[in-house]
């Protein structure tokens, strides 16, 4: 299908396993990238940065939020904006995990690099760690 997708349907990987848990749909164009992801309750993405901007719409549950120092609780209806290059995670923290929206612009592909420089992979609160 050229032109219309059903996230739900697509095919689902994880997106940044070398610093995150996000796990859900991915569609590119030319220029930008779309997802539906999911992250399970304590886990989510160590801080990283990438040298594209990216945008994130919370659907589903509750995150612990963080874009160069600044932190936020964000809740469905609520929008995340991460600048070209700012240090950032989010984290799932309420049960059941959550669900959120990601707008991204495709001049750097789609993963970033941890800031501490360790491809050690996601982040897991004390007593969410994988097996």
């Amino acid at each position: 299908m050229k032109y219309f997708f059903n996230l739900n349907a697509h095919d689902k990987s994880y997106l940044a396993g070398d610093y995150s848990s996000a796990f859900g749909a991915v569609v590119e164009g030319e220029r930008m990238q779309i997802a539906l992801v999911h992250k399970e309750k304590g886990t989510g993405s160590r801080l990283h940065s990438h040298p594209n901007e990216q945008f994130n719409y919370i659907l589903k549950g509750t995150f612990k939020a963080k874009v160069e120092g600044e932190e936020k609780t964000l809740v469905p209806g609520e929008l995340m904006h991460i600048p070209a290059n700012a240090h950032h995670y989010l984290i799932a923290v309420s049960d059941g995990g959550g669900d959120y929206f990601v707008a991204k612009d495709m001049s750097w592909g789609i993963a970033g690099n941890a800031v501490d420089g360790k491809k050690t992979g996601a982040h897991y609160d004390l007593g969410f760690e994988s097996d």
